[in-house]
């Protein structure tokens, strides 16, 4: 899409819209954003809407964080759209959105903001001739929340599991409306599954250039919430929100592309149809994968998923070809050939993570491990997740971080990350991270209550 500022006042002339949104994703990963009406959207694009900076102390749960660096007393952001990003709410009366970048009132983007940190790594990928594309996989769960009593949507622990065709009967019009939805603001669905667990789905998104990829996640899980509002209905997207059920996993396919349109992964004489700069991108993956992991599971429960006994979820550093037990995954070549279809697929993300660092920080962990020819080593060929502690030990196998707490840890101790993300970037992510951790350890549950009270 290539829109120019005419034809976007236009449209929303055309369409009666009153309210456009400038959207953002804030450090904590939750979608906010400022309001103009339409009357002022002329002024609001070409000079961008003020936002005060010490909206960035807010964390995971809209407390002020200590040690912030925008504090109230410091002055603004303006927040500017992307043009390209124009999309009418088809869910909403007389409403659109931006997705709106951050900038310093002297016109500099500032380093807080995650969709630029996405686009200062793409165009090191662009300085070396590469264009990068993506998808993701996304899954969810559809919930009753009566009186703040969680439960599946269908109804039981057990039901509708995605062996049962049925589960599609029961979500049909609420997946019907999702896509309907998603097409009408440019986004398309490749495929929908009715996922394991009950009330889950899983929705993937078609391949295209990866800060669209990012984008569009953004939407999806935007416009799946708001439509299950509209069933009283609760969408999440939270990795584990039941004990006796499976999990939500977000899994980014990507692939990599020379100026001659050529899959710099691909290699038809290799066993497993990968070139060395595959190999090269996955050993970077790996390299850094444990100090990573505390932008791809950025929230406590996020460890809830990752655990050895939960099939297709990730708990090693491990690289495979179609092992969905690993952390990065080579899928099997299709039909057509190589070139279009031979990429990585990165495993260890939920969907609670935001896009634009996740996949940010992915690439560049992939890049450096191109630029420095780093081995991923020994393929694992079976499920590492049946392996014992001992057997893993013995193998060399390194586990992921089993907390956020354990992952801030790793992630405070790697120069490549703070180096990459930027100094500010990579600090007030961390304080994000520890406010919450810190939050969640305090926190008396309703476990320790009931296993505790009565024993001491």
């Amino acid at each position: 899409m290539n829109n120019t500022i005419k034809n976007i006042l236009k449209t929303v002339k055309d369409n009666e819209i009153t309210m456009i949104r400038f959207e953002y994703l804030s450090s904590d990963g939750k979608l906010r954003g400022m309001a103009t009406h339409a009357d002022f959207l002329e002024d609001a694009i070409t000079n961008g809407i003020g936002l005060a900076k010490g909206a960035w102390s807010l964390g995971g749960f809209d407390q002020l964080i200590d040690d912030y660096t925008y504090a109230a007393e410091t002055s603004e952001f303006s927040i500017v759209p992307d043009l390209n990003t124009f999309a009418i709410h088809p869910y909403l009366e007389k409403s659109a959105r931006f997705f709106a970048n951050l900038y310093y009132k002297n016109g500099k983007q500032a380093e807080i903001d995650a969709r630029y940190f996405l686009t200062k790594i793409l165009n090191q990928f662009n300085k070396k001739g590469y264009t990068v594309k993506s998808s993701c996989e996304a899954e969810f769960f559809l919930l009753n929340d009566e009186d703040g009593k969680i439960t599946p949507a269908t109804g039981g622990p057990h039901a509708e599991y995605y062996v049962e065709s049925r589960g599609y009967d029961v979500f049909n019009s609420y997946i019907q409306d999702v896509i309907s939805a998603l097409n009408k603001m440019c986004v398309k669905v490749e495929r929908i599954k009715k996922e394991y667990s009950p009330s889950q789905i899983e929705i993937i998104l078609r391949y295209t250039d990866a800060m669209k990829a990012a984008d569009d996640l953004v939407t999806l899980r935007s416009v799946a919430k708001n439509i299950a509002q509209s069933y009283d209905l609760l969408a999440t997207f939270l990795p584990k929100p039941f004990n006796d059920a499976g999990n939500s996993g977000l899994h980014s396919h990507i692939s990599v592309y020379d100026k001659n349109s050529k899959n710099i992964f691909y290699d038809k004489s290799d066993k497993y149809g990968i070139s060395k700069n595959g190999y090269y991108f996955m050993g970077g993956l790996l390299k850094h994968m444990k100090s990573m992991t505390a932008i791809h599971a950025p929230i406590p429960n996020s460890y809830k998923r990752m655990v050895p006994s939960l099939a297709w979820a990730p708990a090693t550093v491990t690289w495979g070809y179609d092992n969905r037990g690993v952390a990065v995954r080579i899928p099997s070549i299709s039909k057509d050939g190589g070139n279009s279809s031979t990429r990585v697929e990165f495993r260890v993300a939920d969907p609670t993570a935001n896009p634009y660092l996740s996949l940010g920080i992915a690439l560049a962990a992939g890049l450096d491990g191109i630029n420095n020819k780093i081995d991923p080593g020994k393929i694992t060929i079976p499920d590492p997740n049946n392996f014992t502690p001992n057997e893993l030990k013995e193998l060399g196998i390194e586990t992921l971080p089993e907390t956020l707490g354990d992952a801030i840890k790793e992630m405070e101790k790697s120069t490549f990350l703070k180096k990459t993300l930027g100094e500010i970037l990579f600090r007030e992510y961390l304080l994000h991270k520890k406010s919450e951790w810190q939050a969640y350890c305090r926190h008396v549950s309703e476990w320790e209550v009931h296993k505790y009270v009565g024993s001491f």
